[in-house]
């Protein structure tokens, strides 16, 4: 066996790509398809990074809201919406008063 062939089976096993009814014959074809599974590992990897990357940034910002469910969670946005409206748009009472 040649080191070629040796490599391309061993990347084949590690990439769980499988002994299909297409397989490279020829070492040059060995090597190429050698080179795009070690590619698609790495890809696979850094999307694997990504993911578990957002998964953390979203658990840390929410230590506030820990314990508490969705429903409570827009309860207190809803809250929140008539001080804001009231301080950006006084009633006509206020704006009489203050002229």
């Amino acid at each position: 066996m040649t080191r070629t062939a040796a490599l391309y089976l061993t990347v084949t096993v590690f990439a769980t790509v499988g002994f299909g009814d297409l397989t490279a014959k020829t070492g040059a074809a060995r090597l190429v398809v050698t080179g795009q599974m070690i590619t698609d590992l790495i890809i696979r990897g850094l999307e694997a990074r990504v993911i578990v990357g957002a998964v953390t940034r979203g658990r840390q910002r929410r230590p506030q809201d820990a314990g508490t469910t969705p429903a409570q969670q827009v309860g207190h946005l809803r809250r929140d919406v008539p001080s804001v409206i009231k301080s950006r748009h006084p009633s006509p009472a206020t704006r009489l008063a203050s002229h």
